[in-house]
């Protein structure tokens, strides 16, 4: 049999259309690996590729071991865990009052709930490579909504509502372009890194908080070291590490002294309350000190009744987990940790198992993106770190959280659900020995 027709009789066993151009892939170099090795020994050219072909046995039986292996797969963890954070987490801030006790808030956080399936669905199903391949093309369509929805949104406390959250998914769209510049060289590197400070900056001005920029930047920073640790760049490893890292600390020096040397500033203001509250008591500090106070008579198991301190919480919609804490206790405010854990925990599992370069890095991005985010959330709410907007994933109000997260546990179910179909064989590099075949792909 022709090394065509075993290919695709073996491809006709596959039922899901995307392994196929995969499996053909991964195949028809396994065949010309080995008839090259036939040829080295003395074999005649087309000898080599019958006895491969014949070597690799039933071309059914191969096919329908491998429709077996490379089907679509649901992750069930993810989805049941899913389910019961988003019905618990409406269920807390239902009973504790963390929706608005404005007529329609709590219709439209159900609903927004309901919407998040739904859109964990749609991301879910979607074939994620299309990040990778539009990913320039996205990032511009999602700055040209942001820039418009800044200039028509009401701002509300100097902020527009939901940018602050819904900006965050400028991370798995550069994790796409991270991508699409692999095989580059240092142009490469200078591309992505324009696209990080460029997409940071832009961050501040969308969400106006300096923190949502500095995770944003933080984060993309990660992911360009961990593609150049991956190799995606044909640069030395060693020397442009070295040079990021010290480009990345002379940068955050100069950012440091530009506050120091504005000390009249809000933000420097904000800075040295965290950092001395007990000096800005009368005003920025207050917060901090009420939280580490109070902190230590909250009880084990049921409400720490004091009015001025829950009415503090009720009226900061960031200390979501610092409300559950004072209403119920400290055992149920564990039992919220322990459940971001298992979602992290669950969404590394998900990193581990990817066979492809591009679901590898948008897990990777979904999951630095929940795991920064749900860590500063914990610290922000005990004191340990400065009080900006945090909102955790299923206990935050609003439409702008509620579907940031379902787009990014999408994005980590969908990596899941292709993992066995779509590999890098797709896209394979050259063989040193080559032949053309033409693979039909129904």
């Amino acid at each position: 049999m022709k090394i065509e027709e075993y290919i695709e009789t073996l491809t006709d066993q596959i039922r899901c259309k995307k392994a196929r151009a995969s499996v053909a892939c991964e195949i028809k170099n396994h065949i010309l690996d080995q008839a090259q090795a036939y040829e080295q020994e003395g074999t005649t050219h087309e000898e080599a590729l019958e006895q491969a072909v014949r070597e690799m046995g039933d071309p059914m039986a191969a096919g329908a071991a491998l429709d077996r292996v490379h089907r679509p797969q649901i992750d069930w963890h993810m989805l049941v865990m899913t389910l019961v954070f988003s019905i618990a987490g409406f269920l807390i801030m239902a009973a504790m009052g963390s929706i608005p006790d404005i007529p329609g808030s709590f219709e439209r956080q159900l609903f927004y709930t309901l919407l998040s399936f739904g859109v964990i669905a749609l991301v879910f199903f979607a074939d994620y490579r299309f990040i990778g391949r539009y990913g320039i093309g996205l990032y511009l369509i999602m700055t040209s909504i942001f820039f418009i929805y800044a200039k028509i949104a009401m701002r509300v406390n100097g902020r527009i509502p939901g940018l602050n959250t819904i900006t965050y998914l400028y991370i798995p769209v550069l994790a796409g372009i991270l991508y699409r510049l692999r095989g580059q060289r240092s142009s490469g590197i200078i591309k992505a890194l324009f696209f990080i400070l460029f997409t940071a900056f832009i961050s501040i001005q969308f969400s106006s908080s300096i923190f949502v920029g500095a995770n944003i930047g933080a984060i993309s920073m990660i992911l360009l070291l961990f593609a150049i640790i991956k190799g995606w760049f044909e640069v030395n490893k060693k020397k442009t590490l070295k040079m990021i890292a010290l480009g990345f600390i002379g940068f955050f020096s100069v950012s440091i002294l530009t506050i120091l040397r504005s000390q009249h500033s809000f933000r420097w203001a904000r800075l040295m309350a965290f950092l001395h509250p007990y000096e800005y008591s009368d005003t920025r500090g207050y917060p901090y000190i009420l939280i580490r106070e109070q902190l230590l008579n909250a009880k084990i198991m049921g409400t720490y009744n004091n009015e001025n301190t829950l009415s503090f919480v009720t009226n900061n919609l960031e200390l979501t987990l610092l409300k559950i804490v004072f209403t119920y206790g400290i055992l149920i405010g564990i039992v919220v940790i322990v459940a971001f854990l298992c979602l992290c925990i669950h969404s590394y599992k998900v990193v581990q198992a990817q066979k492809n370069q591009l679901g590898m890095m948008l897990s990777t991005a979904c999951l630095i993106t929940i795991t920064f985010i749900c860590i500063e959330g914990v610290l922000m709410n005990f004191g340990l770190y400065p009080i900006t907007t945090i909102q955790f994933p299923f206990l935050s109000y609003g439409a702008s959280a509620t579907l940031t997260y379902a787009v990014l546990i999408g994005l980590l179910m969908s990596c899941h659900h292709y993992e066995k179909v779509i590999t890098d064989f797709e896209t394979p590099s050259k063989p040193t020995w080559h032949l053309d075949i033409k693979v039909e792909k129904r």
